[in-house]
């Protein structure tokens, strides 16, 4: 092998390839070991370039060593390959910049000098822009001129892969044209960690260099070899500076912009000459702050207040590798970690956020067609591949290929937002008789032991929609979020009838047993076990947990159908006990419910709280302890009509109309009937941050934790119809300025759901009466409030001039954790017209049923009349 000096690389055109950390870091993404099969020699290093059919290695000591690429092992041959036509592709791409282009979009004269950068990535990046921002359009995917390989060298992965996202329209990223100095810099050591901190000049988000956790994403191997990697929703970003943009950009221009309007440039070096490219393109040489940037004179009328003063990042090898915080004046949504730049982009994602896969590394990644792309991995020394495609707007069609050449192929779709409607398949029927059925859907009256109406099951079914497909389909196969079989593990049921499908015993149609579970090839150093069986509804936001166990001891073999004392029971999501909930849906077709098991290198430690500990706690708990996984697909069909998951109806009568009424009480619409326990409906609110609720005028449930934003509230109530609505919904802001957490701006939200199919929507009313700060100004704030009108909350009240309430998708609200351990399927997230300012917001809606029968609470002996004209929480 020869041995080159370090410094001829200066002299190469190749030399304009640049990685997201650049090759003198020797990180774990670009530095691994190459072999020479010829001789058996093996290097450490970086792959530089190739020339004359040679590849030269940088090691880590800055040597720079030759191999023939024909003698290279086959592994890194592909490697090297890879790598070449890479930088083919860049290479071409800036000499064709450096010619004449007809093709080039001209200038507009009317868009401000930041746009610039941007417009070297059209047609795949587009930027407009008013007096205040620019706005910048993409679908978060590196494009000509810049073909970077994606996620090839992250051994870190959570098995998530690029999608193209929709930034666009409202949703596009926005940049201050005049930025401002903050009073109080936003270091992002203790901030910052959600969402993009920048966005680079090809469109792509770039985030704070501490993940969600507060770790350096790059120390931990999460990152490709241009700094990049997916979020939970499948969204490319970056977390260090993508150098390589500077060779498209050209020298001296900024390769991205923070959010808070100021420019990011290359690398610096205080002691470079004017000219060098590590010197800064707008002549400082001050040192760069603890955000990454300095201050420098720009000419007149470009600096702060059309003066000659500004401020600038740079990117830099180490922590923050961008800046590394807000220099300039920005609006944050939440505080600390949790805290965000407002406004931004948000991702769509398609499908559930996975776990981590231990021990994985991604060896390979390139595009196999317009919107379709293979992904490569190593896994105990295997390879795997998941080959996807963008089928049609919001469906993903993913082919899973694992070390033993088993093809799994699932398919993902935009989630189901819904509608106002009842969910598919429920139904209450309505009986007269005392003793009539229960269940099903139908009308029934009589007298004692009336009949109940018409079983669901005797009805033809539906024709198929794509809402309600035949009978035999499986609408929501696709949505269960699979952790691929580790080598060697494997799980199996013994709880399954002749037809494959779960026995009925283990559902609430037989005796509720939890299924026998057997597994076996436990990873080497397994100290624990856990276990867990969910489900995903057809549009369902969040997952069904059925069981959630852990703790189990690691000499175990499986749990026994309808065990109990084997390790720790956590709390399922149909009745938030700690137990085993058993599969009820009646929706048509077969369900599909996954059973996975977790080998552990040590014990979950779980802050289980009194009410137990849910499915994902435990999953952040072993996000790193997690050895293997092996899982199981328990199919069930249940014959009848009803909605997901609901409780199991009481035996003993056919299931159609739900008896009523004393001893030869009257049936039909116009009698009273004595309610029942089964006639009560359940309901749950979240609210940011605090709510009181009133039906018919009186108070019916308040929120009982003071401005804690991400909690959810369940109640019973026995409706009766027609049924007001009322409620007071507040978000945390001061009274005298309207600002949060000192001079930040908040935002509200609220979202409901009732068993009877009652939901938050555009149809309910909306009155704000608490507003600020005005213009967003938090330095000099003023508010806007009214006072609380009379009777607001009464049946009788005219809301007829109130404006309907605006609906807010779930990427603007971005809820915690308790939103998604609760049903919220269809159900909107409403306010007024200000999500940020409006702090106090009134709601009303009527709830018309028609059909619905008068119970003997309309005329109650028990005196419940009392209700304070005005709720208003604690400070």
């Amino acid at each position: 092998m020869n041995r080159l000096v370090f410094s001829a690389i200066a002299a190469l055109s190749l030399a304009c390839i640049a990685h997201a950390h650049p090759p003198n870091d020797f990180n774990a993404a670009s530095n691994r070991a190459w072999t020479n099969a010829r001789t058996g020699e093996v290097v450490d290093g970086s792959f530089m370039f190739a020339r004359s059919g040679k590849v030269a290695i940088a090691t880590a000591t800055g040597d720079i060593t030759t191999i023939a690429l024909a003698d290279l092992a086959t592994a890194d041959r592909n490697e090297a390959e890879q790598r070449i036509a890479a930088i083919r592709t860049i290479n071409e791409s800036i000499v064709d910049q450096a010619q004449p282009n007809p093709a080039a979009q001209p200038t507009d004269a009317a868009k401000p000098p930041q746009a610039a950068i941007f417009d070297a990535f059209a047609p795949f990046v587009k930027t407009r822009a008013d007096e205040r921002w620019l706005y910048v359009e993409s679908d978060g995917l590196p494009h000509k001129p810049l073909e970077s390989t994606m996620m090839v060298g992250i051994t870190a992965w959570q098995q998530q892969v690029p999608l193209p996202q929709k930034y666009e329209g409202a949703n596009a990223w926005q940049i201050p044209l005049k930025p401002e100095l903050a009073d109080k810099p936003i270091s992002g050591k203790n901030a910052l960690m959600r969402g993009a901190v920048a966005l680079a000049a090809n469109g792509i988000p770039i985030f704070n260099a501490l993940n969600n956790r507060g770790v350096d994403s790059f120390s931990i191997g999460e990152l490709d070899e241009f700094g990049g990697h997916c979020g939970r929703a499948d969204d490319y970003h970056y977390h260090a500076a993508p150098l390589a943009i500077g060779a498209i950009v050209g020298k001296g221009k900024p390769i991205a912009y923070a959010l808070d309007g100021f420019p990011i440039y290359g690398l610096f070096d205080p002691a470079a000459k004017p000219g060098d490219d590590l010197a800064c393109p707008c002549g400082a040489h001050d040192k760069l702050d603890e955000l990454n940037g300095h201050f420098c004179e720009l000419p007149k009328g470009q600096g702060f207040g059309g003066g000659t003063r500004s401020y600038h990042y740079h990117a830099s090898k180490s922590y923050p590798y961008i800046n590394g915080g807000m220099k300039g004046k920005v609006t944050l949504n939440g505080e600390g970690n949790e805290s965000e730049v407002t406004p931004q982009a948000h991702a769509n994602p398609l499908r559930p956020a996975l776990q981590a896969l231990r021990g994985a590394r991604i060896t390979g990644f390139k595009q196999t067609g317009e919107k379709a792309w293979t992904l490569e991995y190593e896994l105990a020394g295997k390879k795997c591949t998941i080959a996807y495609r963008v089928e049609s707007e919001g469906k993903v069609s993913f082919e899973f290929t694992d070390a033993d050449g088993k093809v799994t192929k699932e398919t993902y779709t935009g989630r189901d937002q819904g509608g106002a409607g009842r969910p598919r398949g429920q139904g209450r029927g309505q009986g007269g008789g005392q003793g009539g059925g229960q269940g099903g859907g139908g009308q029934g009256g009589g007298g004692q032991g009336g009949r109940g109406g018409q079983q669901r099951d005797d009805r033809p079914p539906p024709p198929p929609t794509d809402d309600n497909p035949p009978r035999g389909d499986q609408p929501d196969a696709p949505r269960v979020a699979k952790t691929p079989n580790t080598p060697g593990m494997n799980l199996e049921c013994a709880s399954l009838d002749a037809n494959g499908m779960l026995e009925t015993r283990c559902t609430c149609d037989g005796d509720s047993l939890s299924p026998a579970l057997k597994w076996s090839g436990l990873p080497a150093g397994t100290k624990s076990i856990a276990v867990t069986m969910h489900h995903i509804p057809p549009g369902a936001e969040s997952e069904h947990v059925y069981i959630m166990l852990y703790a189990i001891p690691a000499t175990a073999t499986g749990i026994g159908e309808g065990a109990r004392d084997i390790g720790t029971w956590g709390v399922n999501t149909v009745n938030r006990r700690r137990e085993y909930a058993p599969p009820c849906s009646k929706g048509p077709g077969v369900k599909v419910y996954t059973a996975t098991v977790y080998a552990l290198s040590e014990a979950p430690k779980l802050d289980a709280g009194r009410d137990g500990a849910t499915r994902a706690q435990l999953l952040k708990a072993i996000e790193k302890t997690t050895l293997g996984t092996a899982s199981f697909d328990l199919r069930f069909e249940r014959k009848g009509g009803g909605g997901d998951d609901q409780p199991p109806q009481q035996r003993g009568g056919p299931r159609g109309g739900q008896g009523g009424g004393g001893q030869g009480g009257q049936g039909g619409r116009g009698g009273v009937i004595k309610p029942a326990t089964t006639d009560t409906i359940h309901g749950s609110i979240y609210a940011d941050n605090w709510f009181a609720m009133y039906i018919n005028g009186k108070l019916i449930a308040v929120d009982s934790i003071d401005f804690l934003p991400h909690n959810v509230v369940s109640l019973d109530i026995l409706p009766e119809y027609p049924m007001t609505i009322a409620v007071i919904a507040k978000d945390n802001a001061d009274p005298k300025t309207g600002c949060e957490y000192g001079r930040s701006i908040g935002d509200g939200g609220i979202v409901i759901k009732f068993a009877d199919a009652t939901v938050t929507d555009a149809s309910w009313k909306a009155k704000c009466i608490f507003h600020g700060p005005i213009d967003r100004d938090t330095a000099n704030p003023k508010v806007r409030s009214e006072p609380i009108p009379d009777n607001w909350f009464a049946v009788d009240y005219d809301d007829s001039k109130w404006e309907n309430a605006t609906e807010y998708t779930q990427e603007r609200i971005d809820p915690k954790q308790p939103f998604f351990e609760h049903d919220f399927k269809d159900a909107k997230w409403i306010w007024s017209g200000d999500l940020n300012l409006d702090n106090t917001v009134l709601l009303r809606k009527k709830i018309e049923k028609p059909d619905a029968k008068r119970r003997w609470t309309s005329k109650p002996d028990l005196d419940t009349s009392f209700t304070p004209s005005s709720v208003t929480p604690t400070k």
